[in-house]
């Protein structure tokens, strides 16, 4: 598959995202939560369509992906991923 840049700088910013390293860099105004979490999921796929993927496969990886990530933080993991199951439900 071929991805644009700013697929690539994307993809490259989600994978990161998932290590404890990446996140002692990261200036917000508000820490990773639950809350920021299930905001996330209700916009996952939308700012950066792949082409082929749906929304329905964004949240069918999260959901694989959750099941294999060790730092959840201050996430409350149950709560987001039944959260991503129910909106995979609905897509």
């Amino acid at each position: 598959m071929n991805l644009t840049n700013t697929e690539q700088q994307h993809l490259a910013g989600v994978l990161a995202m998932n290590t404890k390293k990446a996140f002692t860099g990261v200036k917000s105004k508000r820490p990773w939560t639950t809350t920021v979490e299930i905001d996330y999921l209700d916009t996952i796929g939308d700012n950066y369509p792949v082409q082929g993927k749906t929304k329905r496969d964004f949240l069918h990886g999260y959901i694989q992906g959750a099941f294999r990530r060790t730092e959840w933080g201050n996430i409350d993991a149950d709560k987001a991923i039944a959260y991503a199951e129910k909106l995979l439900a609905k897509a």
